[in-house]
């Protein structure tokens, strides 16, 4: 395992443990009890090619140390199904940024697939609803 996921881990511990701002934002969406999946996803520095590489073009890219971390978990806490995004602050203990789309929003009735072009629209209005609110605190 990393040691930054072993951090992020160890964070994710310390704030169901704590008090402060950040602890009680988790609390809401998060059930320690209940099983959390993490995935770590690699920095890269990209030296020269940009987004080339997305069509095939040759790019020069080079992992960083830094990474972003999800924890992911299925629960039954809201009353009504949502996808709740939670960024924590990167020191800790400062209140996280967070947003939530409807899960209606996302999933279709006649459970034809949503384009992600369409999700990513719901979520990026969610996260600048958010950076909105958030202004006024």
């Amino acid at each position: 395992m990393q040691d930054d996921t072993e951090a992020f881990l160890c964070r994710l511990r310390r704030a169901f443990a704590s008090s402060d701002l950040e602890a009680a934002t988790l609390r809401r969406y998060i059930d320690p009890r209940a099983p959390i999946h993490v995935a770590r996803a690699p920095g890269r520095l990209d030296v020269m090619g940009g987004f080339a590489d997305y069509s095939g073009s040759d790019a020069l890219l080079l992992p960083t140390r830094e990474a972003c971390h999800a924890a992911v978990q299925i629960t039954s806490t809201c009353e009504t199904p949502a996808l709740h995004v939670v960024s924590m602050h990167a020191r800790v203990g400062r209140k996280p940024r967070e947003f939530h789309v409807d899960m209606a929003d996302i999933i279709r009735s006649d459970t034809r697939p949503v384009s992600l072009a369409h999700v990513k629209r719901l979520v990026q209005q969610a996260a600048q609803r958010s950076r909105r609110e958030g202004q006024g605190n």
